[in-house]
């Protein structure tokens, strides 16, 4: 049996967004960390995870380095869309301290995008 993860990844105009699908473990984590590393810039990313059906620490791993790299670069990275028991294993190693999740990709845009100065003078 082969595990597959693969990833599309779309180039928003304010952030970067990735879109895992697969099982995310020690197999695959080297091709995932790289796809990640891969795309970040000084921009925001936004990992959606909806699609992965299985991960273990391997997958935190990457991601925990994902953002730290995303921080050298002046960007800020959140994860979206976790399935419960998945969020569970990042709640339980401590990963939600570091990365914030979210439960939808538009809730991770609002947690990492910047406000325009446009945005903010609308709410007036």
């Amino acid at each position: 049996m082969d595990i597959v993860l693969e990833m599309a990844v779309v180039d928003c105009a304010r952030y970067v967004l990735a879109m895992p699908r697969g099982e995310i473990d020690a197999y695959t984590e080297p091709a995932f960390r790289q796809q990640l590393f891969d795309v970040i810039r000084a921009r925001p990313l936004i990992i959606d995870m909806t699609e992965v059906s299985f991960l273990d620490c391997s997958a935190l791993n990457a991601i925990i380095a994902a953002d730290r790299l995303c921080h050298e670069h002046g960007a800020e990275l959140a994860v979206a869309g976790l399935r419960p028991g998945a969020e569970q294993v990042f709640r339980l190693a401590g990963a939600a301290e570091i990365v914030p999740l979210c439960p939808t990709i538009q809730d991770a845009v609002w947690c990492v995008v910047p406000l325009t100065d446009e945005e903010i003078a609308s709410w007036s």
